[in-house]
């Protein structure tokens, strides 16, 4: 009958309902009721232009990141040569952007105006103090390349600063009887591995004449002097020499 009914109902043996369970103001524990709290006052726009108004804390507009911005930038290295002359303000000479060519002054800032910058001092190759160990230190071997950046096998188009650092005359150990400075900027050349493999293997033989000429003799006895403007072959007989008295 229908009283048994409801009580089927009351004893829960029904379905339960998908609808979602109300809550009642009085279910609310007062500290998160919030809704007799009154309505925040508009404060000025901190970031909008005109009389723009907001609610709430503005602090978030207003108070610097947590994290630096310009910590997020990427880190580039980038190796430009540039005169002194195109340091001025006013000058807009040429500069060359290694592995990719000429570039103007202008085309450099934009370069770097999106990266970390970091600026190294200028390497001088012509001060470079010799050492005693096997070891090329890094600044030697930055010398090396700014001096002659391409591979000093006769004409070597090689502009990796990957090269193997050679010394010319076979480094000798302290302990057997070597002479200290042995790994100086005169006495090292950058060659390709298949290069350097030739001069150790092929019976290509290499003197250094003057800081930056390098002087090969091939297994055939011909000459080539090779300097930071390029090869010249020299024949049988004629000695290398300094470019400016190649001209």
């Amino acid at each position: 009958d229908e009283t048994t009914a409801d009580a089927r109902v009351d004893d829960g043996d029904a379905e339960e309902s998908d609808d979602p369970q109300v809550i009642s103001e009085a279910d609310v524990h007062p500290a998160q009721n919030d809704a007799d709290d009154p309505d925040p006052e508009p404060r000025p726009c901190p970031t909008c232009a005109g009389d723009g108004q907001v609610t709430g804390d503005p602090s978030a507009f207003v108070k610097p990141p947590a994290v630096d911005p310009r910590r997020l930038l990427p880190d580039a290295t980038l190796y430009i040569h540039l005169a002194e002359a195109g340091l001025t303000r006013d000058s807009e000479g040429i500069a060359e952007f290694e592995g990719v060519g000429p570039i103007t002054r202008s085309q450099v800032i934009e370069f770097l105006r999106h990266t970390n910058v970091r600026v190294v001092p200028v390497v001088d190759p012509a001060n470079q103090d010799p050492v005693d160990g096997y070891t090329v230190p890094a600044s030697m071997a930055e010398a090396l390349h700014l001096r002659n950046p391409f591979c000093v096998f006769p004409w070597g188009t090689n502009r990796s600063r990957k090269k193997d650092k050679d010394h010319n005359k076979p480094y000798v150990p302290l302990a057997s009887g070597g002479p200290p400075g042995q790994t100086s900027m005169d006495n090292l050349a950058l060659l390709t591995r298949f290069s350097h493999r030739l001069k150790t293997h092929g019976r290509w033989r290499l003197r250094q004449t003057s800081p930056g000429v390098y002087e090969w003799r091939s297994p055939h006895g011909y000459l080539f002097c090779v300097d930071e403007t390029g090869t010249y072959p020299l024949g049988r007989d004629r000695p290398c020499r300094d470019q400016r008295q190649h001209e």
